[in-house]
C-alpha cells in the first residue's frame, strides 16, 4: 500500500479493489484477452495472482449503494489477486499508477471533455491517491476500490486519445503544499461555491480545502438569509459552472478556479516513469 505523506520517487504500483467481500460474489468469470483464456473462479480456488495481461470482467458492481447501482463489463490490465475474505471473493489489481489513472479520467468524467479538463482531473486523481490521506480499505490491504467510495475506475472501455494525452502531458505531476503530497478532494459538481473540509469530512482544516467561488470574484457572496439563499439557488450566478467553457481553455486556468489565491503551493513534484 501507499504510504501516507511519502512522496514516491518512481512510478508505483497501485492496488485497486474490483470486487469486495461486502459485493458478496462467490463465482467470478475472467478472460485473459491477450492469451486467450477463460477462467471461472469460485471459493474453492486458493489464493493466486494472474500474472500482468489484459483481463476482461464481464460483471463488476458499480454504483455501490447508489440508486443507480449496476453491473458493468470492463478490461483492464495489470495482474490480478484474487483472495477469499468472509466467504466471498476479493479480487485486486495490481497496476501502473499512470495506466490507472488513464481509466480514472473518463470514468469520472467524459474522454471528450478539452485537453486542459481531462490533465487537471489527472493531477487531481493523481495527487488524492498518492497523498493517501483517507485510505478507507486499510482493512482489506488496498490503495482504492474501483468505486465512488474512492474514485471511479471503469478500465480501458472509455479510453480516448486525449485521455492519453492528459496522462502524457503531465506525467508524475502532483500538487504539493509543505512539502507534502496535497489531499486533492474533488467532485464533479460544487454548485458555485466548494466548502472548506472540515465542514464536510469532519477532519482537521487544510489550508488548501478553504471554500472558493467557482468563478472570477474576488469574495464568497454572504448566503447567511434564507432569501440570499433561495437567490443563489434559483438565478444564473456568475460561475464558470454555469457557462460554457471554451476549449481554449489552458491547465493554469483550471488550477486558478481551483485554487485560493491567498494559498501558494511550493511547487509541482515530478517521479520518473517506471522502467
Amino acid at each position: 500500500m501507499l504510504i501516507k505523506g511519502q512522496v514516491p520517487n518512481k512510478e508505483p504500483v497501485v492496488s485497486i479493489g474490483l470486487v469486495l467481500p461486502e459485493d458478496q460474489i462467490q463465482v467470478l468469470s475472467i478472460q485473459d484477452i491477450k492469451n486467450n483464456l477463460s477462467l471461472e473462479i469460485d471459493l474453492q480456488t486458493e489464493n493466486i495472482i494472474l500474472p500482468a495481461s489484459l483481463y476482461k470482467l464481464p460483471s463488476i458492481r458499480a454504483g455501490r449503494g447508489f440508486h443507480w447501482e449496476k453491473q458493468i463489463s470492463i478490461t483492464v490490465e495489470g495482474e490480478l489477486e484474487i483472495k477469499v475474505v468472509d466467504d466471498c471473493l476479493f479480487l485486486i489489481n495490481h497496476i501502473p499508477l499512470e495506466k490507472y489513472l488513464m481509466c480514472v479520467a473518463t470514468s469520472e468524467m467524459s474522454g471528450e471533455c478539452p485537453p486542459a479538463l481531462l490533465e487537471s482531473q489527472t493531477v487531481a486523481a493523481r495527487s488524492w491517491l498518492l497523498a493517501a490521506a483517507e485510505q478507507k480499505h486499510t482493512n482489506l490491504g488496498i490503495d482504492a476500490c474501483n468505486d465512488d467510495c474512492c474514485q471511479r475506475y471503469q478500465g480501458m472501455g472509455n479510453l480516448t486519445d486525449a485521455a492519453i494525452s492528459a496522462i502524457e502531458e503531465t506525467q508524475g505531476i502532483v500538487l504539493i503544499h509543505n512539502e507534502k503530497i496535497c489531499d486533492t478532494r474533488y467532485s464533479k459538481s460544487c454548485g458555485g461555491i466548494s466548502e472548506n473540509n472540515e465542514n464536510v469530512w469532519y477532519d482537521e482544516p487544510k489550508p488548501y480545502l478553504r471554500a472558493v467561488l467557482d468563478g472570477n470574484d474576488a469574495s464568497i457572496p454572504n448566503l447567511k438569509s434564507d432569501s440570499d439563499l433561495e437567490k443563489w439557488v434559483s438565478e444564473i450566478q456568475n460561475c464558470f459552472v454555469d457557462q460554457i467553457i471554451s476549449k481554449k481553455i489552458t491547465l493554469k486556468n483550471i488550477w486558478g478556479m481551483w485554487i485560493n489565491p491567498e494559498v501558494i503551493f511550493d511547487g509541482m513534484s515530478h517521479f520518473p516513469k517506471k522502467s
